[in-house]
């Protein structure tokens, strides 16, 4: 009969000899003061052990002052939500020359998505809102923050393993590119106390248009190590037995689509894990665009118009909600799940999909009905294995090699609550695997 002792109840004491650890300093490779639109670019040091979980973003960002307007009409940028964050609209990364990540335009979108399930209200109100202005605050004044991005979506942060040695696979570069003016936030004075309006005058509305920011004392920061000499011949065995090393990592894809309620799409991967749909007002890249008011979201209350993840379906009364809005995926006419879920099974799923269940588990962004259906809406789908073993597994779903046609669609919004023109968006997570090969060789497999 097998014997089983607890992990507690045994002695067990080790060390490693020969560690160090370091942090440095990167700056940018581009100008130092960037706008929206412009690109910022930074190396990675070469021949390190890095740990990418201390990648770090600084800047301070400088909302554009006063408009013109004077009075009533007077209006102040504030930053968004997620304010680091939302403010990348792109993020390529590149090693050795080969560009590792696919660059998508909509990082910020992709980024908040992602958040709604994996992050929690306990860790936004906290380290979020300290370092990276989780809420829109108003104030009769444009705002200054200095801000750092620490947390990222794909390459950067979402590997198999946290440190990556660059003497192997050659120099990392990253480069950013700043979202444009839409995702800023216009606030007004009424009575003499300062405020986020979620409607504009005519002459507020000329005036938030001209919204602007712009980014200055950039910098960045990473960790490197030096362990005992050991690691590296184990990883020069290893090459020189199997030829190359294979690391997995995480990659999103963003598809967009105007004024449909069936969103239509094709994606060849290795490992389709998981997809996020959602809705939003089509003005969510329009400037000077009021917040959202969304209830219980801490002390702000709002998100940026540009983020502002909605169902159209809203629940006019509180104590009678509706669950007019149903949902169905549709992959190679596999119908999932087999019946069209409703608004109460897209919220369960916000969890779900991140193996968050049972009791001991962390909380989500979403908190109440109203604002998963105002400002956090998702309809989740998990396609792959929850293993515990993270990103070391590959299990979802493989469409390569075949003629993959995925559909999203959405049924029973009631016509008085769907405006004319709004805009259809879709995130697909993806586990792809980089291998390297001796010579610092790589190949990627998407």
């Amino acid at each position: 009969m097998d014997e089983c002792i607890s992990p507690n109840l045994v002695f067990a004491t080790t060390q490693m000899s020969d560690y160090t650890r370091n942090r440095y300093r990167l700056d940018t490779t581009s100008a130092t003061i960037a706008s929206a639109g412009q690109i910022i670019s930074v190396n990675f040091p070469e021949a390190s052990l890095l740990d990418m979980k201390s990648f770090r973003f600084f800047f301070t960002a400088t909302c554009s002052q006063n408009n013109t307007g004077a009075g009533s009409d007077a209006v102040y940028a504030r930053l968004p939500d997620d304010g680091g964050t939302t403010l990348i609209q792109k993020l390529e990364v590149y090693l050795n020359g080969v560009q590792v990540s696919s660059g998508q335009n909509e990082y910020n979108s992709m980024a908040r998505m992602i958040k709604l399930g994996k992050s929690s209200n306990d860790r936004n109100s906290s380290y979020g809102q300290l370092t990276n202005n989780a809420f829109i605050t108003a104030d009769s004044k444009a705002q200054v923050a200095n801000l750092c991005v620490s947390e990222w979506n794909g390459f950067l942060n979402d590997l198999s393993t946290r440190f990556l040695p660059t003497s192997l696979m050659g120099q990392i570069q990253v480069r950013i590119t700043l979202a444009n003016n839409a995702v800023l936030v216009p606030a007004i004075v009424v009575g003499g106390n300062a405020q986020i309006p979620t409607s504009l005058t005519a002459g507020q509305i000329t005036n938030a248009a001209t919204m602007s920011y712009q980014v200055s004392n950039i910098r960045f920061s990473v960790d490197a190590i030096s362990v005992c000499p050991a690691y590296n011949e184990m990883l020069s065995q290893q090459l020189t037995r199997e030829s190359m090393i294979k690391l997995n990592f995480c990659e999103y894809y963003t598809f967009l689509a105007a004024n449909i309620l069936q969103n239509r799409f094709a994606l060849a991967s290795s490992s389709i894990d998981a997809i996020y749909g959602s809705l939003r007002p089509s003005t969510y890249n329009a400037n000077g665009q009021p917040a959202t008011a969304v209830d219980g979201f801490n002390t702000g209350g709002y998100v940026c118009n540009y983020l502002s993840y909605r169902c159209f379906d809203p629940d006019t009364d509180v104590s009678t909600p509706v669950s007019n809005l149903q949902s169905q995926y549709s992959i190679n006419n596999v119908l999932m799940p087999q019946y069209l879920e409703s608004i109460e099974d897209a919220a369960c799923d916000v969890a779900f999909v991140w193996d968050k269940v049972g009791q001991m588990s962390d909380g989500i962004i979403p908190t109440t009905r109203s604002n998963f259906k105002t400002g956090f809406f998702q309809v989740p789908l998990l396609l792959n294995h929850p293993s515990g073993m993270g990103l070391s597994v590959r299990s979802g779903y493989n469409s390569r090699g075949v003629n993959s046609t995925m559909i999203w669609s959405l049924y029973n919004i009631p016509s008085a609550t769907l405006p004319a023109s709004y805009n259809n968006i879709v995130v697909v997570k993806t586990t792809a695997q980089l291998k390297i090969g001796i010579g610092r060789s790589l190949a990627i497999d998407f």
